[in-house]
């Protein structure tokens, strides 16, 4: 959840299964990296922009979540906003798993 009263991204995106949106799973780091998509074939999508599913040269300017986030696709119910001043969506850092 990153503004007041948004749904939090794993309220649709909560699992690496049938059942999740796009078969994403944003509650853990695995899932994150794993991507959309993931029991596709062939399997997954990079949502960080990396050039391959599990590969960790990120590149957020083409990343698929920053996309979405920026065409205001997501989160649901976020405003409009034609300026673009709100078309970032929240901060993603890309970290060493732990």
């Amino acid at each position: 959840m990153w503004f007041e009263g948004s749904q939090a991204c794993t309220g649709c995106h909560f699992g690496n299964t049938e059942n999740s949106y796009h078969e994403m799973d944003l509650s853990s780091y695995e899932g994150i990296v794993t991507g959309a998509d993931s029991l596709s074939a062939p399997p997954g999508v990079s949502i960080l922009g990396a050039s391959a599913v599990g590969a960790t040269d990120f590149n957020w300017d083409v990343s698929k979540l920053r996309e979405r986030f920026r065409n205001n696709r997501m989160p649901p119910g976020i405003e409009f906003d034609i300026t673009e001043e709100n078309r970032d969506g929240p901060l993603v850092l890309a970290g060493i798993k732990k």
